[in-house]
């Protein structure tokens, strides 16, 4: 057996394994919007900003376990058997909210991941347009990147009966607070709440 054949058979031997933990009847109900519509307003600077645009294309959403936080793999996104799970177009601009429940494995979760892509829609993956202090801004992001949102406490999912709300807030007013790359800016402006 090849090199390739032997990593793909281990490979599937550790997805049916992860699948056969899974517990039905959890569930993560997420929201993901930004601040309430916003066309014009003013920085924490005084500089007054109109927002033509302020998109995100999301590929999906998922939780990671803490012990898995910083690095790819998860198990929230594993199990999406009726519910979907992107691709969406988020208008922070226009006050878009996206809402979706994700059917985790028991475990404890530490991270909320957001994956931002424009490929499905043919399109970059973030993009920022309008006017700041009366000059034109275009701001884009090509290439997919994931937003990496600590959750406030550990999320400790155990029991079929847990269905936990969090709410990732993006607020696009404070995108111009914040020096460095869109991506950067967006990562510091996103937060995240959970009961």
């Amino acid at each position: 057996m090849s090199e390739r054949g032997r990593f793909l058979g281990a490979f599937l031997g550790v997805v049916a394994l992860h699948c056969v933990a899974y517990e039905p009847g959890i569930e993560a109900e997420v929201r993901v919007a930004g601040a309430p519509a916003t066309v014009a307003f003013y920085t924490g600077g005084g500089e007054r900003v109109e927002l033509e645009e302020a998109v995100l294309h999301i590929d999906g959403v998922e939780l990671r376990r803490c012990e898995t936080a910083w690095t790819l793999g998860s198990v929230a996104r594993a199990h999406e058997l009726e519910l979907g799970n992107g691709p969406w177009r988020l208008d922070l601009a226009g006050g878009g909210t996206i809402d979706e429940s994700l059917i985790p494995a028991p475990g404890r979760y530490c991270a909320l991941v957001v994956h931002v892509d424009g490929r499905a829609f043919g399109s970059v993956s973030a993009r920022l347009s309008g006017r700041m202090a009366g000059a034109t801004m275009n701001e884009s992001i090509a290439d997919p990147f994931d937003l990496v949102i600590v959750l406030p406490a550990p999320l400790e999912l155990d029991d079929p009966g847990d269905r936990p709300m969090l709410e990732l807030r993006i607020d696009q007013r404070k995108l111009f607070d914040h020096e460095g790359t869109l991506a950067e800016r967006l990562q510091r402006v996103a937060t995240v709440s959970a009961r």
